[in-house]
């Protein structure tokens, strides 16, 4: 069966090496239907591409705007994924729920199967152990406090300490 070349749409791209290279399309498939007058057509690939491989069942991440840092609860770690995709083990966070990301300042909460963390790059992450704090669901940071929920009450932590 005769091969039938695809006409491709080129772009310009400039490198130190070269005034003018051609540019060819990167993550696509050619699709051999005829349309609009063309043979066939480009299409990208479905799907996401591997990125920073975590340790665990991706339970939640934020990217952290104060620590300029993007954290993930990855199984039963903290995770922190650079730019480059090169992955830091911050610590044990338990459980196997889904997690709430929120962050102050300071600190990013953890907060997951009724449980609350804190983890900053001095202290490290350490978990929340104060009576008061219940069986938080989810949790929010505004104006100096952290908002927490179990699904029935709204607390907050004190404007003098996260914890």
């Amino acid at each position: 069966m005769p091969v039938t070349p695809l006409t491709l749409v080129k772009g310009d791209e400039h490198g130190s090496e070269t005034d003018y290279r051609d540019a060819l399309p990167v993550n696509m498939y050619a699709v051999q239907r005829k349309i609009l007058g063309a043979d066939g057509y480009m299409l990208n690939y479905p799907g996401l591409t591997s990125f920073g491989t975590g340790l665990g069942i991706d339970r939640g991440g934020i990217y952290n705007e104060r620590h300029i840092d993007h954290y993930r609860v990855s199984g039963t770690r903290l995770i922190s994924v650079s730019s480059i995709g090169v992955v830091t083990d911050l610590g044990f966070v338990s459980g196997s729920k889904q997690a709430a990301l929120p962050y102050s300042f300071n600190t990013q909460a953890i907060i997951t199967n009724g449980k609350m963390w804190l983890y900053d790059s001095v202290n490290g992450l350490v978990e929340v152990t104060d009576s008061d704090l219940g069986e938080p669901i989810d949790g929010v940071w505004i104006d100096g406090y952290y908002f927490l929920t179990d699904g029935e009450y709204i607390y907050h932590t004190d404007i003098t300490s996260e914890s």
